[in-house]
């Protein structure tokens, strides 16, 4: 024959008890969230923009653009495009550690400014076909 489990129960002035800490409980956390004042965040410091890209010439003629981000695949394509502009003597990208430098572009033009946008131009042309076709 099976047994009876006999559920254990408490007596009333148990509940009772029980529930009256409860509310303490509750009551006692409504008291510190009342007694802590608000903590006002500090504004998050500003951070410098860093300029995506920066330009110098030397005495030789040649320009250096230095990407502050790693473009290294942008730089390369501009390279490439600067070949095909008329006036460019030399185009490189220069590279080096790939944790410490980051990309340079050199190149040397009768305009620089002028062969410089035609690249640009160029690769944008060719990314919006790229688009296209996908």
């Amino acid at each position: 024959m099976p047994e009876k489990i006999e559920e254990e129960t408490k007596p009333v002035e148990e509940k009772e008890e029980d529930a009256k800490l409860v509310e303490e409980k509750e009551e006692d956390s409504k008291s510190v969230e009342e007694k802590v004042p608000e903590v006002k965040k500090k504004p998050a410091p500003v951070k410098k923009k860093e300029v995506p890209y920066t330009f110098s010439k030397n005495k030789d003629g040649f320009v250096e653009v230095k990407f502050s981000e790693d473009s290294c695949g942008l730089s390369t394509m501009i390279a490439e495009e600067l070949w095909d502009v008329k006036g460019v003597v030399f185009s490189a990208q220069k590279r080096g550690h790939i944790l410490i430098d980051k990309p340079k572009l050199i190149f040397k033009a009768k305009d620089e400014k002028k062969a410089l946008l035609d690249a640009i131009s160029s690769v944008e042309k060719k990314l919006d076909e790229l688009k296209k076709k996908i």
